[in-house]
C-alpha cells in the first residue's frame, strides 16, 4: 500500500508500488494528510493511464507495417495477384496516410471506393478487386491480434454491370495473325487462342511446364492456386515445338529486343498496336480467353470440361460462354424431344 509522510522539511511525500515499480514524489502544495493523498491519487491515475498507453502501443500497428508483412503473405499464398497487390499497397498508403490500422474506420473505407471511382476513374470491377485485397489484410490483421474488427465487414462491393461477351471472331483473327507475322507475340496469340490461359499464366510460363512427349501444357501459376494441366493442339505443339528450336531463356515467350528479354512490360503496348493495325476494334487480350471458352462451347464441349481446361473455381463462371450460343440450348431441348 502507497503511504504519505510529512518529512522533517515539513514536506509530505508519497511513495508507493505500480507494476513491480516503486514511485517516490514530492506531493506540492500539500498542507496536510487529506491533500497530500489527493496529490497520491491524482499521480497514480497519470501513471496507470501511461502504463495503459503503453501497453495499447505495444499491439499498435500502422498501415505500412501492415501492408509490407502483407505482401510477404501474398507473395507466398496468392502469387497470382501479388503483383497487383504491390500497386494496391501505393493506392492505400496514399489515400489513407500511414496511420495506425485501427483508426481506419467502414466510412474511410467507403470514401476510398468514391475516390477511386470518381477521382480516379476506375471502373467498379477493379475498385471491388482492391476493397477485397484490403479486406483480406486486415482480415490478417484481425488474426493476429493487430486490430479488433475488420472495417471492410459490411462494405459492400460496387455494382458492376454485365456486359455481353467480346470474342474474336475468325476472320478477325486471321487478319489478327497476318499482321503479327514474324513478330514474338503471334505465338504468344496462338497459345491464348488454343488454351484460353489468362495472360499472367502464359508470360510466367515456362519450358519445364511444356511436355512434347506427352503433349501437354503445366499451368502451375495460376490465379486459386490450383494447378492444371492443358492438352496441345497440333497447331500450338507445332507453334511451341519451332519456338523451342531457337530460344535460349527459360521462358517461352521473351521479348528479343528487351534488355530483361521479358515480354511482360509492354504487352499491352504491342497487344493494341497489332489490333489497331489488323482494324480490330475493342478487343483486350482476355478476350482471346473469352474466344477460345466459346468455341469450345459451340463445338458442344462439356461445360465441366471447358471449366477445367480455363482453371474456373465455380462451374456458374464458366456457363457464361454457353449464352451466346443459344443452338447449343435448343440441341438441349431437342434431347428432350427425342426420348
Amino acid at each position: 500500500m502507497s503511504v504519505s509522510q510529512k518529512g522533517k522539511n515539513g514536506r509530505w511525500y508519497c511513495e508507493f508500488m505500480i507494476a513491480g515499480e516503486r514511485y517516490y514524489f514530492t506531493c506540492e502544495g500539500a498542507k496536510d494528510k487529506n491533500e497530500a493523498k489527493k496529490f497520491e491519487t491524482k499521480i497514480k491515475a497519470k501513471i496507470l493511464e501511461g502504463e495503459e498507453k503503453k501497453k495499447n502501443n505495444k499491439n499498435k500497428i500502422l498501415l505500412s507495417e501492415m501492408t509490407e508483412k502483407y505482401l510477404n503473405y501474398s507473395r507466398v499464398n496468392k502469387p497470382a495477384s501479388y503483383s497487383h497487390d504491390k500497386y494496391y499497397k501505393n493506392y492505400w498508403l496514399s489515400f489513407f496516410g500511414d496511420k495506425p490500422l485501427n483508426e481506419i474506420k467502414p466510412i474511410d473505407i467507403e470514401c476510398y471506393k468514391t475516390h477511386r471511382l470518381e477521382e480516379d476513374g476506375k471502373s467498379p470491377a477493379t475498385v471491388n478487386r482492391e476493397k477485397n485485397s484490403l479486406s483480406k489484410m486486415f482480415s490478417l490483421a484481425v488474426q493476429n491480434g493487430y486490430i479488433k474488427e475488420n472495417p471492410c465487414s459490411g462494405v459492400k462491393n460496387l455494382r458492376v454491370q454485365n456486359h455481353k461477351i467480346r470474342f474474336l471472331t475468325k476472320e478477325e483473327e486471321k487478319r489478327f495473325l497476318k499482321r503479327t507475322e514474324g513478330h514474338w507475340i503471334k505465338p504468344l496469340l496462338i497459345t491464348a487462342l488454343h488454351t484460353g490461359m489468362r495472360q499472367g499464366e502464359i508470360l510466367s510460363l515456362t519450358w519445364d511446364c511444356v511436355n512434347f512427349e506427352q503433349n501437354y501444357i503445366d499451368v502451375l501459376r495460376t490465379k486459386n492456386g490450383v494447378p492444371r494441366q492443358i492438352p496441345m493442339s497440333a497447331k500450338l505443339r507445332t507453334t511451341l515445338q519451332e519456338l523451342f528450336e531457337i530460344t535460349e531463356s527459360d521462358y517461352v515467350f521473351v521479348n528479343p529486343i528487351s534488355k530483361n528479354r521479358h515480354c511482360a512490360r509492354n504487352i499491352q503496348e504491342v497487344f493494341n498496336f497489332f489490333t489497331e493495325k489488323a482494324e480490330i476494334k475493342k478487343l483486350t487480350f482476355h478476350d482471346l480467353r473469352h474466344t477460345a471458352a466459346t468455341r469450345m462451347v459451340e463445338k458442344g464441349t462439356d461445360l465441366v470440361v471447358v471449366k477445367e481446361i480455363l482453371g474456373h473455381k465455380n462451374i456458374t463462371t464458366t456457363m457464361r460462354y454457353a449464352h451466346p450460343v443459344p443452338e447449343i440450348k435448343a440441341k438441349a431441348i431437342q434431347f428432350l424431344n427425342d426420348y
